[in-house]
């Protein structure tokens, strides 16, 4: 009976998802030059008070998000995370970029107070420790500081007085830090825990409806008022609230993902300009950044000199791993599962692989990690069958890959999070299934986040997703007026179909804008989360984690994209009613034909911006031009007539 039957490979899980993963299975010798220097970055930045960064580039599978993995077990331990009197406090942030450049700061915002507001054991949360800790500098206590803040409630009882004397503090650490008023009051209220769900959800840049901001006794927002620049000072006080003693760690990985394409070096100036804000705005902060080899240059070329200088104070690349950690990280993996480790005692190193035939494969040079450990899961597998060629076919590992995606996005369905999906899923989507469209997001209108220009003119995208409704109704009456102006041809308001417009006014604003030739299209919850994955997947294979490129996942979704995908962006680029006239249609039908000659009616309704009836009727009045195939799915082809030789 072969030894390994019921055993599961141990190699496979080659990919890190976050640094917040447990850090098991760690070999401190790979990697160790670019660790030490990253730590040593840190005590910089606690000796001379001054941000700083740190670059890390390597091959796809070189084990970037391992070593942010290593540095955040060092730096704050495992989670949740002890109140450790020997380790100094620090704030980790981790931050893989899938969102938008016009979205940067927001998503910088969000990922700071979510990593801010994990739990310790002693029921604090890291932000409330922060807090007691900037408390203890302006009303100095002797005792452990949660039992100080015990005393506290002890000595104050009646929660008018308690709340005073909170206040107080606050307004102290305000006059020293400079946090403004709404931050102050919220983190009273986190702090007090009064309304600690809509406290966290205004930290996070979450939109409140009226009534709400009006309990927490906040000002409402101003509705024109660039939401990147609100994030920008947010992040800014909370560095300054951490104070000098309290470094901030930002680890900001797959930077590659920012761009809608290789050409786009907007998105890489708009990070520049974000790490310089964050350079110029603190004083306790050490960034890390992770990209590909084959990145740098792009990215030094994309960004200012001055954003360079800041973002890569030291290079630090993460080299290919001999033999003899290759030998070491090999038996580390080994010994992960419990059933084979037992099998492994008084056996050679490796058993069962063959060190011999791996030591060959790896060479002198070395290989990266997960190349190494995809060399050991396929000499595993193979051992398992006992050297016979697989049965089956291999598993499409596209198609695992995207379901276990969307059914992390369908569970993480929030509408809070709509806005950042839409505004980094829609460009893709559009290239991927529609390639004919092309999308601008530069130089825009406020009140425009794409401009799609396309077969059926330019239509203006336009995201709305704020629940206070002023902030909702202000920019229908400026789209009215651009499409009057014809600006634009189209506009398309997105709003996820959860949210609603709960107000008669704001009715009656979306009404005139329909009038004027807008439409709103509201996104269900399906279309958001397999929009989520198609962002997602792609995301990780620019970063080159997923094993993929991302020409090749382009081109499996433009073959096996979600229906509700193609229904959504068929309902974007045309609406429910369109009715082309014939002649263009049929134009734009053979200018699609001729760069796909098949495909199916989805694929083809979305590229030429018709509905899928629409199409059906057409094909039926010109066989001279299109093919039909039955299906499923059901796909035309173009029609090629041979020349007639006398």
């Amino acid at each position: 009976m072969n030894e390994l039957a019921g055993i599961d490979n141990p190699f496979r899980a080659t990919v890190v998802p976050d640094p917040w993963q447990p850090n098991v299975d760690d070999v401190l010798e790979i990697h160790d030059r670019p660790f030490r220097v990253c730590v040593e970055a840190l005590e910089a930045v606690r000796r001379e008070k001054q941000t700083r960064s740190v670059l890390l580039f390597g091959e796809p599978g070189s084990g970037k998000t391992h070593l942010l993995r290593r540095l955040r077990a060092h730096w704050i331990g495992e989670p949740p995370h002890e109140v450790d009197p020997i380790r100094p406090a620090a704030v980790f942030v981790a931050a893989k970029l899938q969102t938008s450049p016009q979205h940067l700061w927001r998503y910088v915002r969000q990922g700071l107070v979510d990593d801010m507001m994990r739990p310790i054991p002693d029921g604090t949360t890291l932000l409330e420790r922060v807090l007691l800790l900037r408390f203890a500098e302006v009303r100095p206590a002797d005792a452990d500081l949660r039992m100080w803040f015990e005393w506290v409630q002890s000595e104050y009882p009646e929660p008018n007085n308690r709340r005073a004397f909170v206040d107080d503090l606050l307004d102290r650490l305000d006059a020293k830090e400079h946090l403004g008023r709404d931050l102050s009051v919220v983190l009273g209220h986190l702090f007090l825990g009064h309304r600690r769900r809509d406290a966290r959800a205004w930290l996070r840049g979450d939109s409140l409806p009226e009534a709400v901001l009006d309990d927490l006794g906040l000002v409402e927002p101003d509705p024109d008022a660039p939401p990147e620049d609100e994030a920008r000072e947010v992040v800014g006080a909370l560095c300054r609230l951490a104070g000098p003693n309290i470094p901030v760690i930002f680890t900001f990985d797959q930077i590659e993902a920012l761009q809608t394409d290789r050409q786009d070096k907007a998105a890489l100036f708009a990070f520049g300009r974000v790490v310089m804000e964050l350079f110029q705005a603190t004083r306790n902060v050490l960034v890390v950044s992770c990209v590909l080899a084959s990145f740098m240059d792009e990215l030094r070329e994309g960004m200012l000199r001055a954003a360079w200088d800041r973002l890569a104070m030291h290079n630090e690349q993460l080299e290919s791993v001999d033999w003899p950690k290759a030998k070491k990280l090999i038996a580390t993996r080994l010994d992960t599962n419990p059933a084979l480790r037992e099998r492994r005692t008084g056996k050679d190193a490796l058993w069962p692989l063959d060190e011999a035939a791996l030591k060959a494969q790896i060479g002198t040079i070395g290989e990266a990690p997960r190349r190494i450990l995809w060399l050991c899961g396929e000499a595993f597998d193979a051992l398992r069958r006992n050297g016979a060629p697989p049965v089956e076919p291999p598993l499409n590992r596209l198609r695992a890959q995207w379901r276990t995606r969307l059914e992390v996005s369908r569970s993480m369905s929030d509408p809070t999070r709509s806005d950042g999906i839409l505004a980094q899923g829609l460009p893709p989507l559009v290239q991927t299934l529609a390639p004919e469209w092309k999308v601008a997001t530069d130089d825009l209108p406020n009140d425009l986040h794409f401009l799609l220009s396309g077969p059926g003119g330019k239509v203006g995208v336009h995201l709305s997703h704020k629940q206070d409704m002023r902030s909702v109704w202000r920019p229908f009456d400026r789209l009215r007026e651009m499409l009057k102006a014809g600006k634009i041809d189209k506009v398309v308001v997105v709003r996820d179909a959860r949210l609603g417009i709960k107000s008669g006014k704001v009715s009656e604003r979306l009404d005139d804008l329909k009038q004027a030739g807008g439409r709103l299209v509201a996104p269900s919850l399906e279309v958001l989360a397999a929009l989520d994955a198609l962002r997602v997947l792609l995301s990780d294979a620019k970063a080159g984690d997923l094993g993929e490129s991302a020409e090749t996942v382009a081109d499996w979704l433009a073959k096996e994209a979600d229906d509700n995908l193609r229904g959504f962006l068929n309902e974007v680029l045309v609406g429910p009613n369109a009715d082309p006239r014939p002649d263009d249609l049929a134009e734009r039908v053979a200018e699609a034909l001729a760069t796909r000659p098949v495909r199916t009616l989805e694929d083809l309704a979305a590229t030429v911006g018709v509905e899928a009836a629409v199409l059906e009727k057409f094909s039926a009045s010109r066989p001279d031009l299109i093919g039909r195939l039955a299906g499923p799915p059901p796909a035309f082809f173009r029609l090629v007539r041979e020349s007639m030789e006398v």
